[in-house]
């Protein structure tokens, strides 16, 4: 059947895969419509509607998302996530309650730190501050999270909000807008308070600000050594120009105000400093000192960005914190090499990127959170990166429209010769995954569009904070052809399937989530 099934989706292709290019081969899509229960398959016939529908069953778990229309006063702009159990698939009528909208009001009112003596409790001639301000439900609904609503406060109220939003339980993250705050104003650093209940009613939300907490950050750093020197040892000069930032470790969020490196001792050993304002976080039982302090070098510096846990820098003296493990940063290698179609065979009109995640770096004490990701243009077939010694994940991303997957594979760079040429990186082609679409009575589905869409993704924030995003796997998507079978490809990976006929045809749309793909060619079968 896999034979049949190539075959014809190669002919849809060749068609331009588009229900219009089926319509002009004297196709039109598949309706679900019958005159009686022999039409149905195992389904029975609505003689009210003249559709097939489902006798028994049901479904365990439907998770329902309403969108109330922009007209509505009430509901406008926000969306509600319900979940039903044990709804019967014959149909029948079906109620959904929402509840009462939470409009959320409020102003954040600013707080001085002991170590801000003499600034002003003034912004803009208000008394409270401007700020960007964000609710995120803490919910979930069948691992799905809600969206977030936001609001920017308004000068002409006062640097007040306003916000509509269903009534639950939720993490508030504030925002100071530097913009609008002088150099003589109180500074104001990020806010989360987390865990927040906001009933079903026009609530007034008072926030009071925290005042900024002060960790003084230190970080000793070997003097660079001159060139002609061993390209395994220090080569990095100086720290000048890098942030410093202070994450929550659950979310990811940042803490602190911007912070930036520079020069106070000098010496074999150097120290770098700097001053980070902060506020801990408020309504979780996180225990202090796990906050995360970032260290992120500078545009253009070939370096890796690093994450320490707060309480382990400042376990000797509270609010200094101390980051004297690092031994520099060697020489950055120039790697090169070919972009193999199949793994043996170069394309030199091939286009694309090629990323470097690295997983290693020799340099680096052992368990220290690093991030280091490198992306470079594919020109000619070939890739040139600058890189530090170390093991990396490779992802060819390749132009669309070849047929070709995102591919992994990995790389070692060693620490030298200093120009390591040869090192080849494949891409392979996209599967195809394919299936053949069928309805109640097993007629061909023709013109229902077949979409492969990543399944989520769970992300750690310990890698957000370092900033190393998961690397997504792309699908694309195919139209059931006049004999119900398609073929669409995707890169290796996890996906969720779903097929969805036309609007106007009565069938519903049928999901498959976690389908993982692997091989060349992944047949699904009859999917009816």
């Amino acid at each position: 059947m896999m034979r049949a099934l190539v075959v014809a989706v190669g002919l849809l292709f060749a068609s331009g895969c588009s229900v219009a290019s089926l319509k002009e081969d004297g196709y039109s899509p598949t309706k679900n419509q019958c005159k009686s229960d022999d039409d149905c398959g195992g389904g029975t016939c609505d003689q009210s509607h003249s559709v097939c529908v489902a006798s028994e069953g049901q479904f365990a778990t439907v998770l329902f998302e309403i969108t109330p229309p922009s007209s509505s006063a009430q509901f406008s702009g926000v969306r509600f996530l319900q979940t039903l159990d044990g709804i019967s698939t014959a149909g029948g009528g079906l109620d959904l309650k929402l509840p009462a909208v939470a409009t959320v009001q409020g102003q954040v009112t600013p707080t001085r730190a002991k170590h801000q003596p003499d600034c002003a409790l003034s912004y803009g001639g208000s008394a409270t501050v401007p700020v960007k301000i964000s609710f995120t439900p803490t919910e979930r609904l069948l691992g799905l999270s809600s969206e977030s609503y936001t609001a920017s406060t308004v000068k002409e109220q006062d640097y007040g909000f306003e916000l509509s939003v269903p009534p639950g339980t939720y993490d508030i993250y504030i925002e100071p807008d530097l913009e609008e705050i002088s150099g003589d104003s109180c500074s104001v650093v990020p806010q989360l308070i987390k865990n927040e209940e906001i009933p079903a009613a026009v609530f007034t939300l008072p926030l009071v600000a925290q005042p900024a907490t002060l960790l003084k950050v230190e970080v000793s750093w070997p003097k660079a050594l001159l060139a002609g020197k061993p390209a395994t040892e220090n080569f990095l000069e100086g720290l000048d120009g890098w942030q410093i930032d202070i994450i929550d470790p659950t979310s990811g969020r940042v803490l602190s105000s911007p912070a930036t490196l520079s020069l106070t001792q000098e010496g074999d050993i150097e120290t770098f400093s700097t001053d980070v304002e902060y506020a801990p976080v408020l309504g979780d039982d996180t225990a202090v000192g796990t906050e995360l302090v970032r260290l992120k070098p500078p545009e253009g510096v070939v370096a890796p960005t690093l994450v320490f846990e707060r309480g382990t820098l400042d376990a000797f003296q509270v609010g200094k914190a101390k980051i004297n493990q690092l031994e520099g940063v060697p020489h950055a290698i120039d790697v090169s090499g070919d972009v193999l179609e199949g793994g043996d065979q170069r394309d030199e009109t091939l286009t694309g990127t090629v990323k470097f995640v690295a997983k290693k770096l020799a340099f680096l004490p052992e368990g220290t959170l690093f991030a280091f990701v490198k992306t470079v243009p594919i020109d000619g077939g070939k890739y040139t990166a600058a890189l530090l010694p170390g093991e990396y994940d490779v992802y060819v991303a390749p132009e669309a429209g070849k047929g070709l997957a995102t591919t992994k594979s990995t790389l070692t760079v060693a620490g030298s010769p200093g120009v390591q040429s040869g090192k080849g990186v494949s891409v392979l082609a996209a599967s195809q995954v394919a299936g053949v679409v069928l309805g109640p009575a097993g007629q061909p589905v023709v013109g229902a569009s077949v979409h492969v869409n990543a399944a989520p993704m769970a992300t750690d924030p310990l890698l957000v904070a370092a900033g190393t995003a998961a690397v997504k796997p792309q699908g694309t998507t195919a139209i059931v052809g006049a004999d119900g079978s398609f073929i669409a490809r995707a890169d290796p990976g996890t996906y969720d399937l779903s097929i969805r006929p036309e609007d106007d045809t009565n069938f519903a749309w049928m999901v498959r989530p976690n389908i993982t793909v692997s091989d060349p060619i992944h047949d699904l079968g009859e999917l009816s």
